[in-house]
């Protein structure tokens, strides 16, 4: 008898990577179901995918609870101090306790009528599915298994709430009553950064998720909270998850599923490149790929100040005899970003990055897990700095990466573009990626080892 497997999708994003580990799954020995919702439509037609968007996000209270969630999420960015006040956050936490009280009573009734041998989920801390979804495992004795590696470290998730005054926990910004408890009370929910205290939810998210015992034991480190089990996409990562306390036998390292297809083009990027440019009619001798950081939709900053940042930069490229592409998000909408297109004569690739990235002589990007794909294939990288981090980056000393934090400093690295795409042939960046595709199994062998886990767990 087969062994049931049950993978829960949570928004778009997650779908494309546990997609990618549905993939890797060996059908004729593992009995799978995978469960999707989507604030977006996803179009598949399989009789082993289930779209439940409606049962956890359009049903009538439901949608009204969201919509009002939304609402205060919009006034979040215009007034906070109204938004956080202790009536405003009392309510707000009594909606947070009814949507995730409805999501547990779901989760709870499908995972007991499946009966599932293991869970494949994408996180374990978020609002929305996944936390109701873990807690209903909990309870009815169901192995979990956290199965995302691009979403990543606290050093990510940090910028974005340092500019919020809703994570904030100090009394002089406004009175973030329920914020300076959690503070006090729960310790884990907290990270220092230049001695401000930074929550990684607000307080009155924290308080409904306590009421109802699903308060994040460690919400900092995806999987350390209510998971049984965590892939591991990197020796790195691995060794990152151990110094933030995990315990080591619940953490497996067998690769990234990610790299699967991106392997197998790399190998053969001769033949895909030619495919490549026969296909969209180029003839250029070198190809700039661009990923478009999506800033705004993260409300890191505002529309207006990112796309004259995407524009004051990516003008440098006016006069380069490259052929230019670039692609999206999957939050992005391309509506908000024709002037690449009408103004910059850019061309829009609609494709997964596996089967792109490889063939290209330069990456364009802003900070992004998308440089661990370009530490492995020996890609030269331009990373666009738009929030001023000045994050101190692994790859800063391999020659093949630059950083720039102004449309000046870009430009003068688009004028040497042609001399950063030639250290692909300098021992040193070639050493760099070298030992990078050992520290995360880049062989090819990813199927292997991940089924060798599945029998194991199941």
């Amino acid at each position: 008898m087969k062994k049931k497997i049950l993978i829960v999708s949570r928004h778009e994003t997650s779908f494309q990577e546990l997609y990618k580990l549905y993939e890797q799954i060996n059908l004729n020995e593992f009995d799978v179901k995978f469960f999707f919702a989507s604030q977006e439509k996803i179009k598949i037609k399989k009789d082993s995918f289930y779209d439940i968007s409606n049962d956890v996000y359009n049903k009538t209270l439901v949608k009204c609870l969201i919509k009002f969630e939304k609402y205060f999420y919009e006034l979040d960015k215009k007034i906070p101090r109204f938004s956080n006040n202790i009536l405003v956050s009392l309510f707000r936490l009594l909606i947070s306790i009814f949507i995730n009280l409805i999501h547990y009573k779901f989760f709870f009734t499908l995972l007991k009528r499946e009966k599932p041998n293991l869970l494949i989920l994408s996180g374990d801390r978020s609002l929305y599915l996944e936390i109701p979804c873990n807690k209903a495992s909990i309870d009815l004795k169901i192995k979990t298994l956290i199965g995302c590696s691009s979403i990543g470290r606290k050093n990510g998730l940090i910028p974005g709430r340092a500019k919020s005054l809703s994570y904030s926990t100090s009394l002089n910004d406004f009175p973030p009553l329920l914020n300076f408890l959690t503070r006090i009370i729960f310790k884990k929910q907290v990270h220092q950064r230049e001695k401000k205290n930074i929550l990684f939810s607000p307080g009155w998210k924290c308080f409904s998720y306590l009421c109802i015992g699903m308060l994040p034991k460690n919400p900092w480190v995806l999987g350390a909270s209510f998971s049984k089990y965590i892939l591991a996409h990197s020796k790195d990562y691995y060794d990152y998850l151990i110094r933030e306390q995990v315990d080591k036998n619940r953490i497996f390292f067998v690769g990234d599923q990610n790299h699967v297809k991106l392997y197998k083009v790399w190998k053969n990027k001769r033949m895909f490149r030619a495919m490549f440019k026969k296909k969209m009619n180029i003839s250029r001798k070198k190809i700039i790929l661009i990923s478009v950081p999506c800033e705004a939709e993260h409300n890191l900053l505002s529309w207006e100040v990112h796309k004259s940042n995407l524009f004051n930069y990516l003008s440098s490229f006016k006069d380069c005899n490259y052929d230019i592409f670039f692609m999206l998000h999957p939050r992005s909408k391309i509506e908000n970003y024709s002037f690449l297109v009408q103004k910059l004569n850019f061309k829009l690739i609609i494709d997964d990055i596996e089967n792109v990235l490889p063939i290209v002589d330069c990456f364009i990007c802003g900070y992004s897990t998308l440089t661990n794909f370009t530490k492995l294939i020996e890609v030269p990288t331009v990373i666009m700095d738009f929030l001023n981090l000045n994050e101190k980056l692994d790859f800063a000393g391999s020659n093949g990466f630059i950083v720039s934090n102004s449309s000046e400093s870009f430009a003068q690295a688009i004028n040497k573009l042609d001399d950063l795409m030639k250290k692909k042939s300098n021992p040193k960046f070639k050493k760099f990626c070298y030992d990078r595709r050992l520290d995360v199994m880049f062989d090819g062998n990813f199927k292997t080892r991940y089924h060798k886990l599945l029998c194991k767990l199941c």
